[in-house]
């Protein structure tokens, strides 16, 4: 498997199509002629180009094998926040956005590689998944969990390793919360708009608050510790990945 990421440079996101926007809503910031700091993400989209990212390669290998994704970056400027980055289709093609408005050159140094990994195993995962019916909050939460789970987990912007070690305390917390969430979403008497928000909590809160996706990071770990990529792998096929022991 190999990946080429290609910068496109937009400076005027009113010229994207509607659907390769994050949000319906197309009012955004004064933007510049000239996109901010494009030349340090184009140099780290070639450095992930030509190093690539070892545990992606594991666990991704084995779907593609042979395979050359060439995969478009679009960047561009003035989106609301708290959209920095995104995956979108975009001139037919399965692309990833980088908002450069809400990135600094210090953002991108820091974790500007990770977040391209991060949206990269979201264009490989969506030739994988199973189909679910997301209009069933239950199922659509599952779904949050293992795509949003394993994105972060890739794109983790620390040690990964650092994760089962340090971290723990933050992964009981979105457990708990996830909990919760799944009781409320087994209530067909609840509000529609109540229902949204757990959904859009989900995965769109500040980095540890966004409780599945937090719960499916913690999740592809410790499945990652006990089964390798293979046990990632199962867990692909099948849709989901299993609430694991906290130790």
């Amino acid at each position: 498997m190999e990946i080429k990421c290609v910068p496109i440079a937009i400076p005027d996101p009113q010229t994207l199509p509607l659907q390769a926007l994050p949000t319906k809503d197309r009012i955004v910031s004064p933007i510049n002629s000239q996109l901010p700091n494009l030349q340090f993400l184009t140099d780290i989209l070639g450095q992930f180009s030509a190093e690539g990212d070892g545990l992606l390669a594991e666990i991704f290998g084995d779907f593609f094998i042979g395979r050359r994704f060439i995969i478009n970056c679009v960047a561009t400027q003035g989106i609301s926040e708290p959209y920095d980055a995104w995956c979108a289709e975009y001139n037919g093609r399965r692309s990833f956005f980088f908002n450069l408005s809400l990135w600094t050159a210090e953002d991108l140094k820091r974790s500007g590689l990770a977040v391209i990994k991060h949206e990269i195993t979201h264009i490989l995962l969506c030739e994988l998944l199973p189909e679910t019916d997301i209009s069933n909050p239950l199922k659509k939460l599952e779904r949050i969990i293992i795509d949003e789970g394993l994105a972060h987990f890739i794109g983790f912007p620390k040690n990964r390793e650092t994760l089962l070690v340090k971290h723990t305390d933050k992964w009981i917390a979105a457990e708990k919360e996830l909990a919760a969430a799944q009781a409320q979403l087994s209530n067909m008497g609840l509000p529609p708009h109540e229902t949204e928000q757990l959904i859009q909590r989900a995965d769109t809160e500040s980095y540890w608050k966004k409780y599945a996706a937090i719960s499916g990071m913690f999740r592809a770990a410790k499945t990652y510790q006990t089964s390798g990529a293979a046990g990632l792998r199962n867990c692909i096929k099948t849709g989901a990945l299993p609430k694991q022991i906290f130790s």
